[in-house]
């Protein structure tokens, strides 16, 4: 099979997701609670930012508003992202199970792996939608004051990788079980624990190693406007592990007959 065709079959399976995903209520109330505890939260902190310039003028190197929102708006974002792709990619294959269709895909001519990477593609489309709202609410700022872009756009992009990586634990999750709502969980369970032990850095030196899993400590280099080659590595590494992390479930249960 040639890679044109297997890209259009990826595309192709990232379409029928996407669609899916937005002809379901439960998407959409999802994410009218996201964009809503969002909007709250950017207009606390707005609001807090001016009430803070008079500290804030007096340090040696006060923080811009972008970088500002960076630590004080899209860090929290990330972590409730962290529950919210779980939610968005939970029906990816437990529904499919429970609904005896998964069979389909196994006799059909598409790859697993563009399964896997077109189910993924479409689960990201469908979160662009909350999550590129949270992050326009920023831009709006623009109209009232300077932006510095290069930490916004560094900042962004931390969001959007850290949003992938969630998706593609909680799409493997999903695989390993007939429940959605259990794949959610677990996938919820995972990632807080992966976040949790960002806390250990600093108690003791045989678990700063064990810190470095944590998301957080490789989202805070984006959020202040200077992320590094590791951080965008860690990102893109973790998101390949839960991407073949599933292709092997997917062959053991074909190799099972399930």
């Amino acid at each position: 099979m040639s890679g044109t065709s297997v890209v259009r079959m990826t595309a192709t399976v990232a379409r029928h997701e996407f669609t899916r995903l937005l002809r379901s209520s439960a998407t959409w109330v999802v994410a009218a609670l996201f964009v809503a505890a969002a909007a709250w939260l950017f207009l606390s902190q707005v609001e807090h930012w001016l009430d803070a310039q008079a500290s804030i003028g007096l340090q040696d190197h006060p923080p811009g508003l972008a970088g500002f929102l960076g630590t004080t708006y899209l860090a929290p974002l990330s972590v409730v992202l962290a529950v919210l792709a779980p939610f968005y990619a939970m029906r990816s294959f437990s529904e499919e199970y429970r609904e005896a269709t998964w069979s389909l895909w196994q006799s059909s001519p598409v790859p697993v792996t563009a399964v896997v990477l077109g189910k993924l593609i479409g689960t990201l489309a469908a979160l662009a939608i909350p999550v590129g709202t949270a992050i326009a609410m920023v831009l709006i700022m623009m109209v009232w004051t300077q932006l510095d872009l290069g930490v916004f756009a560094s900042s962004a992009a931390g969001l959007l990788l850290c949003t992938m990586a969630s998706t593609a634990a909680g799409m493997y999750c999903s695989s390993l079980v007939k429940q959605p709502m259990l794949g959610a969980v677990l996938a919820i369970v995972l990632l807080g624990v992966l976040w949790l032990i960002g806390s250990t850095t600093g108690v003791a030196p045989s678990l700063d190693a064990l810190a470095a899993l944590s998301p957080g400590q490789h989202l805070s280099g984006f959020l202040q406007g200077y992320p590094n080659t590791g951080d965008v590595a860690y990102f893109l590494l973790f998101t390949g592990v839960f991407v073949v992390l599933t292709l092997i479930r997917l062959d053991a249960l074909r190799q099972l007959g399930d």
